[in-house]
């Protein structure tokens, strides 16, 4: 009889252990402490490994702590307990949509729909993923699905009017004007841009450029694109030529850049550059290669590229560029930074630093603007403050 009651009061006292630890977690939870909430489920878990609910609420704060890799973790676990359930698809699909990997997230979506038919919140968050994809007209299909079995509702009715077709054109004009501190004063760069969407996964564009230097006037000429080949890389090339006597720009170039979409935080980047230069005597080429990197950690992005040049004067210089954007609701703002050494016809090699501060604006999905501002220090040569402008319209 003793042994019976012993055991009795062993039970009782764990299960109100597991309570505690569970009303702990969701009262860390209500106040924000994310982290807190998830050791306290953790423990309900440790206790007994197949409670649904504290890997439900684990994996979620997981998720909440940008923690993704953790949270797919517990969500697998959890489908493994019950994979007749929707609900560990439909969370690991969230997650695996907060983290850009769209192609995995909606074939979990489709296995929770398997199990949940016409389930309203699966189907906004398929409706959000697909658009996140590239798919409004995909997108915009299955949230009217969910309208029509929801009815009204305002939130609902936004994301039907964003999940629309994007534009195939877009016009990009700008301008930037520059001072230096000695003798050359103000000058200028204006350029036109033109843009096409060709594909799903190409797009195409033709620019002039007009630069005022030196007190002497350069046009030239531009036509690239932008492809993704494979879901996991993206190139941009492009062709450039002065069509007149050149000045004080390349009189031709060539450019490609690639990013390789190693994982949702990891991009390597590679860049190629080839400018021939004739300005006066001077003739040949600036041959360039920059290696980099760009890190994402929503909500913001961090470049670091590193540019080697083989100089028309057959010397190397060597430039480290550093870029932070941080995407915002409605505005990207960005701070840049480079540092070395560049001898680029007519100039001679010299050290050069630049910092820069900007902004692009989303005023609504046909119109943005952009304005930066920046200062060039090239030792024992200038001082070259530069004021950005530009506009960007699609249609």
């Amino acid at each position: 009889m003793n042994k019976i009651v012993m055991l009795v009061s062993l039970l009782l006292a764990a299960n109100a252990t597991w309570a505690n630890s569970y009303e702990d977690g969701v009262l860390y939870r209500q106040q924000g402490n994310f982290s807190a909430a998830a050791t306290a489920f953790r423990s309900v878990i440790k206790q007994e490994p197949k409670n649904l609910l504290a890997l439900e609420q684990l994996a979620t704060m997981e998720s909440w702590q940008n923690n993704f890799e953790a949270s797919i973790s517990v969500w697998r676990q959890y489908i493994a307990i019950a994979p007749e359930s929707a609900t560990g698809y439909r969370g690991l699909a969230r997650v695996l949509y907060w983290q850009g990997n769209t192609t995995a997230s909606l074939q979990e979506l489709e296995l929770a729909l398997q199990r949940e038919p016409n389930h309203i919140e699966t189907l906004i968050l398929q409706g959000d993923v697909l658009l996140a994809d590239g798919r409004p007209a995909a997108a915009r299909q299955i949230y009217l699905q969910a309208q029509a079995l929801k009815g009204s509702d305002a939130e609902l009715q936004q994301k039907i009017s964003r999940a629309v077709a994007p534009k195939l054109w877009r016009l990009d004009t700008g301008l930037i004007a520059d001072h230096y501190s000695r003798n050359r004063g103000a000058e200028n760069n204006l350029y036109a841009q033109l843009g096409y969407k060709a594909t799903e996964t190409s797009t195409l564009y033709a620019r002039v450029d007009r630069g005022y230097s030196f007190r002497e006037v350069d046009y030239g000429l531009s036509i690239g694109g932008y492809f993704k080949p494979t879901d996991q890389l993206v190139l941009h090339t492009e062709l450039g030529i002065t069509p007149d006597e050149t000045d004080f720009r390349a009189k031709k170039s060539a450019l490609v850049n690639s990013e390789w979409l190693l994982s949702p935080y990891l991009h390597p980047l590679l860049g190629l550059k080839y400018a021939r230069y004739t300005v006066g005597s001077t003739t040949g080429a600036v041959k360039t290669i920059t290696p980099g990197l760009r890190v994402n950690i929503a909500p913001a992005s961090v470049e670091l590229r590193y540019s080697d040049n083989d100089n028309v004067d057959s010397t190397k210089t060597h430039i480290v560029q550093t870029k932070i954007n941080i995407e915002r609701e409605g505005y990207t703002p960005y701070i840049f930074y480079s540092s070395g050494k560049e001898a680029l016809p007519p100039l001679l090699a010299a050290e050069v630093r630049v910092i820069g501060v900007g902004s692009v604006f989303d005023l609504n999905p046909l119109w943005s603007v952009r304005i930066d501002v920046s200062r060039e220090k090239r030792k024992d040569a200038y001082v070259h403050d530069a004021l950005g402008a530009g506009m960007s319209y699609r249609f």
